[in-house]
């Protein structure tokens, strides 16, 4: 997963912006569903994680190549950059965000059954 690219920070940090608004979007989407419910049903948990996890963490994961090298004053090998980090911090938000609406469904289900 290492960058082969002429430009692979500019490829690094384009790549998890648009990854980190996209959770944007997904929380925005989760909270805007939280607040027409009346506060109903429980999506305040994948909101708040879609947007500190997904867009926080993603937003920090790419501007730490930019932003280090100077504080640290080293140099940095573009080169080593990898895709991993981004790969496991979605694939963590995804299933936080999911695991919400499987147990929300079965708590729906549990519900239907009862009545």
């Amino acid at each position: 997963m290492l960058l082969k690219s002429p430009r692979p920070l500019q490829h690094y940090v384009s790549r998890h912006v648009r990854v980190a608004y996209g959770w944007v979007v997904i929380g925005m989407f989760l909270a805007v569903g939280y607040a027409l419910s009346g506060f109903e049903f429980d999506l305040y948990d994948p909101f708040i994680h879609s947007l500190t996890l997904g867009f926080i963490g993603t937003m920090m994961l790419a501007h730490g190549p930019v932003i280090l090298p100077g504080v640290l004053k080293r140099k940095f090998n573009e080169e080593k950059l990898t895709m991993l980090p981004l790969a496991v911090l979605t694939l963590s938000v995804v299933l936080r965000v999911g695991s919400c609406y499987t147990l929300m469904g079965m708590e729906l289900a549990r519900q239907a059954s009862i009545t």
